[in-house]
């Protein structure tokens, strides 16, 4: 028991928030806290509060204090909404982190209205929730946040949170000292949801230039019309960095009407580094201009998914790579397929090989259908797909790929995979390499890959030697799991497709080509098992690479091509097999029988007549 000269004790932050939730819980009316909790009056926005949820208003742009975003954030309860006064605008600059720890909703006016600032100094927003089986769901929108500064997630650090992010700018942030220039992650289960939202101008001394999502338990990830854009990691994952466990992957990824562009890291995805995930899902997002330094996956490096991974309706454009798949990096595919689909893969670069795509060491298949692959560049082998001993079977619809360059071999394709490569009513021409601009046929056994593999496994163990170091998690090897290898490679099948006009041979070295009704040209040392209807050493008279219609760039058959109603009869269906590589409009089989290759000339339109 105190008298009257015996101070009162003082409680801390924590303290003096609990005891903020006690008083409004009762439904009493809070004009100040006691000076006893040394804080001044706490202005609510409202005299009179119910039980349970709030709206709380911020009044001011003080760092703290009564009124303020950081006091009124700290000392909400579970369901509360904190607004800001009409007509307030301008930057609140923190000096000290906001610590959140109940499910709490922050509305801002708008992100071009309201800027939150960390002076280079702070955090601004940490959220901690109480466990894994009891989660928070936060969210913050309609605010600019800026010049965070910390050790892990330069504006956003949160753990066993749901969190959506929405109507809002982060820029300028940095991670100073671990991943998440802009937001990260700890250890646990939770959801981010980013919609409407710029990421952009963030540094992380570490991994996720953007954005560091690690989940242990299953978490998921969803992103919806938002820009990620100039990020820079000295990790893994310029814009984006996804991570689960290997023994429990984190649930499905999403993203959908984004751009990520324009991000930079020293190793491994420029735009998206994804890992140890259940499932990927990209449609109607624009992946450009994205470097990886050091390695793979100029675009997209993504290894490890148990599901399926689906790519549809996007752009992935002028990204490089100082290593294999300058603009998409897929290995350790365990789930049915990785699907692209209305899809431009267009003049991306590598060092090694894939400019457009590598393709590695995965049990599911890669399947491309309506797609174009067009003006990218490999140093090494396959212009525009390089794919490995160790991948699944390779199958090509309705599709083109056009006026790829590999330095070595492999203009169009490269390929070393035991399980077959099948190409369906697609186009294959205008490649460039060595000796067989169009499929190089290999083993990835041969002397000369060989040596060039090992020579990029020793360039990666001394990276690995400097990111541990650096106290930073090694980059996976190049190594074939365990499985066991067919005794010969299957063979490589062209169906209705045109492969020709290429440098070289437009078929070779090795393997067997078995064909029907397809267009072929040059083949060297591959065995051609001609399966009837096949047209060898003519022009197909193809028009430029260019908007014909549909989302993807096609040839056209110029009139005369012999391609022209020289398809497949009848033609074996296939998802999508109803129209051409256009997709709905273009129709497939016109005039009684299927044309040869991607594009399926259509009727002319007849002119309407008017008399009187």
């Amino acid at each position: 028991m105190t008298d009257a000269t015996t101070p009162e004790p003082q409680l801390n932050r924590a303290g003096r928030r609990a005891e903020t939730r006690r008083l409004r819980k009762t439904g009493a009316v809070i004009a100040a806290i006691p000076a006893a909790f040394g804080t001044t009056a706490l202005l609510l926005g409202a005299t009179t509060l119910p039980a349970g949820a709030a709206t709380l208003t911020v009044t001011n742009l003080n760092k703290d204090g009564a009124g303020s975003l950081h006091d009124l954030a700290e000392s909400a309860a579970d369901g509360d909404t904190i607004v800001f006064q009409a007509g307030l605008t301008g930057t609140i600059t923190l000096d000290d982190e906001i610590n959140i720890d109940t499910s709490v909703t922050i509305n801002g006016p708008g992100a071009d209205v309201i800027t939150v600032s960390g002076g280079d100094t702070d955090r601004i927003f940490e959220i901690d929730g109480p466990s894994n089986a009891t989660r928070l769901d936060v969210v913050i929108s309609g605010l600019t946040l800026t010049k965070g500064a910390g050790g892990f997630g330069g504006a956003i650090l949160f753990d066993d949170t749901n969190l959506t992010v929405r109507d809002s700018i982060l820029t300028d942030n940095n991670s100073v000292g671990s991943g998440g220039g802009a937001i990260a992650t700890e250890d646990q289960d939770q959801d981010l949801v980013i919609d409407n939202t710029e990421i952009s101008g963030n540094t992380a001394n570490g991994s996720g230039g953007g954005v560091y999502f690690y989940s242990a338990d299953g978490g998921t990830f969803t992103m919806t019309n938002s820009i990620v854009q100039g990020n820079t990691a000295t990790g893994d994952g310029g814009g984006l960095w996804i991570k689960g466990e290997d023994s429990n992957e984190t649930g499905a990824v999403t993203i959908t009407g984004s751009t990520i562009s324009g991000n930079t890291t020293k190793y491994e995805g420029g735009g998206l580094f994804a890992y140890y995930i259940g499932s990927l899902d990209i449609s109607a997002t624009t992946i450009s201009g994205n470097t990886s330094q050091t390695d793979g996956g100029g675009g997209l490096a993504i290894s490890y998914v148990v599901g399926a991974v689906n790519i549809t309706g996007s752009t992935i454009t002028g990204n490089s790579a100082d290593g294999y798949g300058g603009g998409v990096y897929l290995s350790g595919i365990e789930g049915p397929a990785a699907t692209i689909t209305f899809t431009t893969i267009a003049g991306n670069t590598a060092s090694g090989g894939g400019g457009g795509i590598e393709y590695y060491n995965s049990e599911g298949s890669l399947i491309i259908r309506n797609s174009a692959l067009s003006g990218n560049m490999s140093e090494g082998y396959g212009g525009a797909i390089y794919v490995d001993d160790g991948a699944g079977p390779v199958e090509i619809y309705n599709s083109t790929i056009s006026g790829n360059t590999a330095a070595e071999e492999g203009g169009a394709i490269s390929f070393a995979g035991y399980y077959g490569l099948k190409i369906v009513q697609s186009t294959i021409a205008n490649n460039r390499a060595t000796t067989v601009g169009g499929i190089w046929i290999h083993d990835a056994r041969d002397s000369a890959v060989s040596a060039r593999d090992a020579e990029k496994d020793a360039k990666t163990a001394a990276k690995n030697e400097a990111r541990i170091a650096a106290g930073k998690e090694p980059l996976a090897p190049r190594v074939q799991e365990d499985r066991v290898r067919p005794l010969a490679m299957a063979p490589v099948v062209a169906n209705g497709s045109i492969i020709t006009l290429n440098s070289g041979a437009d078929i070779g070295k090795i393997g067997v080509l078995e064909a029907t009704s397809s267009l072929l040209g040059t083949i060297s040392g591959t065995t051609l098992t001609d399966k009837g209807g096949n047209l060898q050493g003519v022009d197909p008279k193809l028009g430029p690479l260019q908007d014909n219609g549909g989302p993807t760039q096609t040839h056209a058959l110029l009139d005369g091509s012999p391609a022209i109603n020289a398809g497949p009869d009848p033609l074996t269906p296939f998802p999508g097999s109803a129209d051409d590589q256009r997709g709905p409009g273009y129709p497939r089989v016109v005039g009684g029988r299927v044309d040869i290759g991607a594009f399926e000339v259509q009727p002319t339109p007849i002119e309407p007549t008017f008399t009187g």
